[in-house]
């Protein structure tokens, strides 16, 4: 009788510790399915950080943050399907203005145009300054997608990302 119940007992023991082993397993995996890594290798980065640990559960969209989207665009900065980071500057319902060589959001602070000379080179159909200027409001799944350096090719150029470009919310790991 004292052997069954110390077989019983080592046997579960067993099972409880091959419960928590697939169980931790799965989170392992689960864990590295909702979380990736990026490193922007880029010379003239768009943000002041290299590396991010991208969160792919947090997609509401919060302004001033970082963000990780699918680059829709293929030029020699960015080609299609490339994971690029960029900050939350407006939501639907924002007002965008893009004029003589600045944009504001809503009226607020402006901000220059950087790239426009170096972007000559790349499209041939927006040769002049104000081949860039728009005056939108976003509509529903459109945000405006800014980088924080002067070398960001963002919706300044490019106008809104799609919402459905997001793949998750961008922490920067300062190495």
């Amino acid at each position: 009788m004292i052997n069954n119940i110390l077989i019983k007992l080592k046997t579960d023991v067993f099972y409880r510790k091959l419960l928590l082993t697939v169980v931790f397993i799965v989170l392992f995996f689960q864990i590295f399915d909702f979380f990736t890594f990026g490193i922007d290798p880029q010379t003239f980065k768009s943000s002041n950080y290299s590396y991010f640990i991208i969160n792919k559960l947090q997609k509401t969209i919060v302004k001033g943050k970082d963000y990780a989207l699918v680059g829709d665009f293929n030029l020699s900065i960015h080609k299609k399907g490339e994971t690029i980071i960029k900050v939350a500057r407006g939501l639907p319902g924002d007002h965008i203005v893009v004029k003589n060589g600045y944009v504001s959001i809503n009226n607020g602070k402006k901000e220059k145009l950087w790239l426009f000379k170096t972007l000559k080179k790349y499209f041939k159909n927006k040769q002049k300054l104000s081949d860039y200027d728009m005056d939108i409001v976003l509509k529903p799944g459109q945000l405006w997608m800014m980088g924080t350096t002067i070398y960001s090719y963002d919706s300044r150029y490019h106008g809104p990302f799609k919402k459905s470009q997001i793949i998750g919310r961008a922490y920067p790991v300062d190495i």
